[in-house]
């Protein structure tokens, strides 16, 4: 801030309650005719805002994509299906990952049920769709 004061005269400052305003004037660039005195502060700004929108929008397409892969898994298990059947219908090899993002959620949710809820680790294990299951009993 001395800085700034010291270049520029007080004119430049726009008081009010909550802020101060500061109106920095710029020359007209002589050899391209292009506006000067964008500083490096607001390219950094207009550079932060373009990250955070390609930000927001990658983590919409994920979370899209990871509703659309989780209402393929329900719709895949309508029967019975191992934990390696769903893995390999949505291409997944990464088994700990698996269980975290898809299996878990679906089960914590209750949209997804156990054949055999009291043995969890059972090589035998299969998965269904919960309505499917009601719908058989």
């Amino acid at each position: 801030m001395p800085r700034i004061l010291q270049k520029y005269p007080r004119s430049i400052f726009t008081f009010t309650p909550n802020f101060i305003r500061i109106t920095f004037p710029f020359e007209e660039s002589r050899e391209s005719g292009q506006t000067g005195g964008q500083t490096s502060g607001q390219t950094a700004l207009t550079d932060q805002a373009t990250m955070q929108a390609q930000a927001t929008d990658q983590a919409t397409d994920q979370a899209t994509d990871k509703d659309d892969r989780l209402k393929r898994v329900l719709q895949f298990c309508k029967v019975p299906r191992s934990r390696i059947e769903i893995q390999e219908f949505l291409g997944l090899k990464h088994r700990r990952s698996f269980k975290e993002n898809v299996l878990q959620p679906l089960l914590e949710s209750g949209m997804l049920i156990q054949t055999i809820p009291d043995k969890p680790s059972s090589p035998k294990q299969r998965y269904i769709t919960r309505n499917e299951r009601k719908g058989n009993e």
